[in-house]
């Protein structure tokens, strides 16, 4: 749970003198149909748009980003200039539609939970015909965790190696 930190973090930040500032105790996010609302550690309640990064979890980064921000007190910070910020956050390779005719989407997927998001954006996003994957892993992650979740959406896999010692090759992902 990320509003309960583990012990040793907590001891930690008392040990060198750091404010620490957990989410569900000194801010909090929450999601509404339209948007957010941010609440932070002054007492500030903002309503804001939801971030253009896909994922339910980007609200969460960007309650914390806002909090640390609102605690150092940063010149010209406020709601309109964080929502500006967060309005024109981009990640290059995250559900990254480079082309709708064809379907082109790019996405990084490093964990099961980013591999619902990148469900939900396949879903939000269907193609007519076939849906073609080009499927590469670093080796301590789940390719077949990867596998057994997109089951059913990818008509055909192109295994591509990753040129790196912590990458794996295609023959070993085709072993998975």
């Amino acid at each position: 749970n990320h509003d309960d930190p583990p012990r040793s973090v907590l001891d930690y930040a008392d040990a060198v003198g750091a404010r620490l500032l957990i989410r569900g105790r000194d801010y909090r996010a929450e999601t509404s149909d339209d948007g957010w609302c941010w609440r932070g550690p002054g007492g500030e309640s903002w309503r804001l748009k939801r971030p253009p990064v896909p994922g339910a979890v980007q609200i969460d980064n960007a309650a914390g980003v806002l909090a640390l921000l609102s605690a150092i007190v940063e010149p010209g910070f406020n709601r309109e200039s964080a929502g500006r910020g967060l309005a024109g956050t981009r990640v290059q390779g995250r559900c990254e539609i480079v082309s709708r005719a064809p379907m082109v989407m790019i996405d990084v997927a490093h964990n099961l939970s980013a591999v619902e998001v990148l469900i939900k954006a396949m879903m939000d996003n269907p193609v007519d015909g076939r849906t073609t994957a080009v499927f590469g892993m670093l080796k301590d992650k789940d390719p077949d965790g990867v596998a057994r979740m997109l089951d059913g959406m990818i008509d055909t896999w192109r295994l591509a190696g990753i040129r790196d010692e912590r990458g794996q090759s295609s023959e070993e992902l085709a072993g998975n």
